[in-house]
């Protein structure tokens, strides 16, 4: 094949693709289709705009399926939902059925497959009407028999609406596999229908431009209508963020959602993520919106490369009142009408007239150079303006103004899988050789010391490119070097805590690791305050939640605040005796034994004095310093458990059930929390705390004794209100849980008493069967639970057995005297006959009574009679 016949097919598949977008536009569902794509060489290939599939799922009509086969057809239908939607999404096409995916034989398909169905569903799963048509066409190719080939067309999605988001899950195949998730957006690429997955597949999504073939080259058409003000200088290349800023898209499709929040301690790039978002917003062009509107407070700018502040020219507002006027006149106000509107009510209603006419996205930078008051404010004026519009409002700031977790992005420093391209970005800024004058182990670490925030990252860079080696740049970067740039991030923050706040900061920096519990103790403060006060940290995003358990979360500072200390030290008086305190909290920490040892022999003292009081006294001064402690939390709920009232039982109780959530494995740890839940009578957590104990401690049949016993009175206490049922269930569960003990192969010493438990349980279940079944008529139900003890539990009560074969020689004896005998006793009479006869195989295999083999043999000899007479 020559060079140009090549060239000649590629141009031949791009004027191919441009055919099929115009008969697309136009909605065409004839055999112009398939001879555009099928007698060309694009048959071969599958582009974003056309693909082969071998059949759809269909279901014969008038036949009725079986489940599983009408579960797997709907599963394949959410499969043709999840390509369609991808087409809608993109540039619209056809699904052309009846075409092998490998060969490209044409195999044909001509069964009438129910687009009206396929349209339904996907209102049902997007919210969004998409009109498919279908149709089965003549083909036929040169030299072979014409075949019937399925066309399925997809219309492209119109630029006015959003893109469709799945709003709910795929059914699911055999194998548990789906076609797509909840949330998804789907997309066509190439051969692929795709969830997005990054900002560059949500810019194409929302840009209709994009979503366009042509039969030449267009020029990029012009950006959306913005105010953007020019680009920062030092924000250069925009690495990372991909989540936050797929998030951003998403949240532009959300109907229900008008105002987003991009929140985070200073220096991490929040005004850069909002700005790079700009970018992309208006060069996509989104047919949805008409204007991109910035209006940012900030009034300087932290270069870090120069390390100093630059005064901005441009200011958008200072105070709230500004804002409305300044918003007013970019939504296309004369300034004269809004400056007539003197009030702020007034100034409202006018803008929500104005943002009735066009769709915006308003992005308002920096709301924290306002103060606290007049943050909060524009925060309950833009949520209250933005949730009667049609347009979106994203704003940043460094709280999240107490805003619902759904509706902010915090941000952290930059994802570490993106942190060396930035951080070579940022060397080819300076003119830092990289790698040369930076390892890969010197990333790691400047990542650890940065945090990963762009703006530290850049002032340590800045260092080196003097000349400084790095190890010396981050020595002297920790030190007064960084101390300008650490107080442009953090100083509007900490200027902002009240002293109780700044004190509760400072004892987590002196700590590094802790918990509510433990900051409650070293700061002598109670719960509730230290709540309050690390509500008011979160707000600033000072703190991190690093997991939940017992004791209070695990409060963790950010690395780059713990070199903050003297800048909080200074809002805090005598931060030397906190200082002081949080050290020896971390020695006890450090380790922790010999203080542990101490307290509980201390404890003990006083309980072997008869001084449970004095000994709750000791373990509530010990927990003071370790709080979360479960040796220390186990002893106070010993030292309650001795104290013996309701009220301290039932703390103690609790105290258990900390200690052991907490990590506490001590045998005796579950011996007094079974005998204190013993006290209060509470047989169903009796039951669980003994099966977690004797996981815990890894000793099967350590508590199988004591958890029997609680089966038993639990069932004993439904018996004496006449819940026959439920006491059966009890004793009967009871009796399965031994089974399984036994089955584990426990030690000697606890299967024989075991063994013993099971028996009395099951004794007491045959009881409350027997009980249950008083009539005659009845005698089937207890024969079976007889047979069931024997059979499972190698038990056979010869007392019921006799009461038994009693009551059922006197029901047979009644069927026997009847004139005629129904089907239904028949029955009853041959089911009942197979079980006695195994009843006596039991019998004969105990040695046990003879007796009763006797009466079995009377009854089977009864029932024979009866069966050999006819029925009614």
């Amino acid at each position: 094949m020559t060079q140009n016949t090549i060239t000649g097919a590629n141009e031949s598949l791009f004027a191919t693709r441009a055919t099929v977008f115009a008969l697309i536009e136009r909605g065409v569902t004839e055999i112009t289709v398939l001879e555009t794509v099928l007698s060309s060489g694009a048959k071969w290939d599958e582009p974003d705009l056309w693909d082969f599939k071998a059949s759809l799922p269909w279901l014969c009509p008038g036949v009725k399926h079986p489940d599983g086969h009408k579960a797997t057809f709907d599963a394949k239908v959410d499969e043709i939902v999840k390509d369609t939607v991808s087409f809608y999404n993109s540039f619209g096409g056809y699904l052309i059925i009846g075409v092998d995916d490998l060969t490209r034989n044409f195999a044909g398909f001509d069964k009438r497959f129910d687009v009206a169905a396929l349209n339904q569903r996907i209102v049902g799963v997007t919210g969004q009407s998409v009109e498919c048509v279908y149709r089965i066409l003549n083909w036929q190719e040169a030299g072979k028999n014409a075949v019937q080939i399925g066309l399925l067309f997809v219309p492209r999605r119109p630029a006015n609406l959003l893109p469709a988001q799945f709003k709910s899950d795929a059914r699911k195949l055999t194998s548990g596999k789906s076609a797509f998730k909840k949330g998804d957006f789907y997309l066509r690429q190439r051969d692929e229908c795709r969830p997005a997955q990054s900002g560059e597949d949500y810019a194409f999504l929302f840009s209709d431009q994009r979503r366009k073939v042509h039969h030449e080259i267009v020029l990029e058409a012009a950006a959306l209508e913005n105010n953007l003000p020019d680009r920062d200088g030092e924000l250069g290349k925009f690495i990372g963020r991909e989540n936050d800023i797929s998030a951003l898209w998403e949240w532009l499709a959300d109907k229900f959602s008008p105002v987003r929040l991009i929140c985070g301690l200073g220096g991490l790039g929040k005004t850069s993520l909002a700005y790079y978002f700009a970018e992309i917003f208006v060069y996509s062009r989104p047919a949805q919106f008409d204007k991109l509107i910035w209006l940012s407070a900030k009034q300087k700018n932290w270069q870090a490369s120069r390390d100093r502040y630059t005064e901005l020219l441009r200011v958008d507002f200072f105070n709230v009142d500004d804002f409305l006027i300044a918003l007013a006149i970019e939504l296309g106000c004369p300034e004269e009408i809004i400056h007539n509107r003197v009030d702020r009510q007034s100034r409202l209603e006018l803008i929500v007239e104005l943002l009735e006419e066009f769709k915006f996205l308003v992005i308002v930078d920096d709301v924290d150079t306002l103060e606290d008051s007049d943050q909060q404010s524009l925060y309950y004026l833009i949520s209250t303006i933005f949730a009667q519009a049609k347009s979106k409002a994203l704003m940043t700031a460094r709280r999240n103004l107490g805003m619902p977790r759904g509706q902010y992005i915090e941000l952290g420093g930059i994802d570490q899988a993106d942190f060396q391209e930035f951080v070579a970005t940022k060397c080819r800024l300076l003119r830092i050789p990289f790698p040369g004058s930076i390892s890969n182990s010197d990333v790691s670490e400047l990542f650890t010391i940065s945090g990963g925030s762009p703006l530290f990252v850049v002032s340590i860079l800045r260092l080196m490119s003097f000349g400084v080696p790095f190890k010396a740049a981050l020595k002297d970067w920790r030190g007064a070097a960084g101390e300008n740039v650490r107080d442009a991030a953090f100083s509007r923050e900490v200027s902002r805590l009240s002293v109780a706040e700044a004190r509760l900061l400072l004892a987590a920096v002196y700590l590094r690791e802790t918990s509510s519990v433990e900051l409650a103790a070293v700061l002598k403060a109670s719960a509730f305050e230290v709540s309050n006060w690390l509500d008011k940290l979160r707000d600033f995003s000072m703190v991190e939640v690093a997991s939940a358990l017992p004791g209070g979360a695990t409060i963790i500072i950010p690395r780059t605040l713990t070199l903050m200390a003297n800048v909080i030290e200074a809002r805090v008086s005598n931060h030397q005796n906190l200082q002081r305190s949080c050290a020896e909290q971390r020695r006890l920490h450090e380790d922790p034994v010999p203080f542990v040892r101490d307290a509980i022999r201390r404890c003990m003292a006083n309980l072997r004095n008869n001084d449970a009081l004095g000994a709750v006294k000791v373990a509530a001064a010990a927990l003071e310093h370790l709080p979360s402690h479960p040796d220390l939390v186990c002893m106070m709920g010993r030292c309650k458990m001795e104290l013996g009232d309701g009220e301290n039982r039932r703390e103690a109780i609790e105290l258990f059930r900390s200690a052991a959530a907490q990590g506490c494995r001590r045998s005796e740890l579950y011996e007094f929390w079974i005998r204190t839940l013993q006290e209060e009578k509470d047989w169903a957590n009796v039951i669980t705390v003994c099966t977690d104990g004797e996981s815990k401690i890894a000793q099967p049949g350590r508590f199988t004794v004591l958890k029997s016993q609680a089966y038993a009175s639990q069932g004993e206490s439904y018996l004496r209100a006449n819940r026959y049922s439920d006491a059966e269930r009890i004793f009967l569960q009871g009796a399965e849980a031994i089974k399984g003990v036994l089955a584990e192969g426990v030690i000697q010493i606890y299967r024989s008493d075991a063994r013993q438990e099971q028996k009395s349980l099951i004794r007491k279940w045959l009881h409350t069967v027997s009980l249950d079944c008083p009539t005659d008529n009845e005698c089937g139900r207890l024969l079976g639970a007889v047979l069931k003890a024997a059979n499972e539990y190698n038990w056979l009560d010869l007392r019921v057995a006799e009461r038994t074969t009693a009551m059922a020689f006197r029901m047979l004896t009644s069927i026997s005297a009847r004139k005629a005998i129904s089907q239904t006793a028949r029955e009853i009479t041959a089911r009942n006959l197979q079980r006695f006869s195994a009843l006596s195989g039991h019998i004969e295999r105990l040695c046990l009574s003879p007796d009763l083999n006797k009466a079995i043999s009377e009854i089977e000899a009864l029932s024979k009679v009866i069966l050999s007479r006819g029925t009614t």
